[in-house]
């Protein structure tokens, strides 16, 4: 497996999206963001400190999800916002991380991660995925209206 985390734009918004390009399933065992090197709990938490106003669509690929190898035209859009709110992210980009680690079927493991400071370095090979505690994983909040 092998996990993509790219951002982009266009005219209709920005974001990140997630995919596994390799040829086997990728089994999740982290997943994490942070702005400005703070670890956030949440989508919710990056929306407020960027004050985004727009139609969020929003997921996380949690521990024990199973990420099945890419097909043309299987886009996971982890995090897009909609053009009202397209110049703060972009604008925002380079302060925010996002990184998964993942294992195999045969328990060999694998971060990857968006990061504008290091844009060659997406993919590392790791012994093992770190264990986040259930009270301190990333999740999604449900957005008040």
């Amino acid at each position: 497996p092998y996990i993509q985390l790219p951002f982009s734009f266009n005219e209709q918004g920005a974001g990140w999206t997630y995919r596994n390009m390799g040829q086997g399933l990728a089994i999740v065992r982290s997943f994490e963001v942070s702005l400005d090197g703070h670890r956030l709990r949440s989508w919710n938490e990056l929306i407020k400190a960027l004050d985004l106003t727009g139609s969020i669509t929003f997921s996380v690929a949690g521990p024990g999800n199973i990420a099945a190898p890419y097909k043309t035209g299987d886009v996971t859009e982890i995090f897009w916002v909609p053009v009202s709110d397209r110049e703060k992210v972009v604008a925002s980009s380079a302060r925010i991380r996002i990184a998964t680690c993942y294992c195999s079927l045969y328990d060999e493991c694998w971060k990857s991660f968006y990061s504008s400071e290091k844009p060659d370095a997406t993919l590392e090979e790791v012994s093992s995925c770190e264990v986040i505690p259930a009270g301190e994983r990333f999740g999604v909040e449900v957005r008040a209206k």
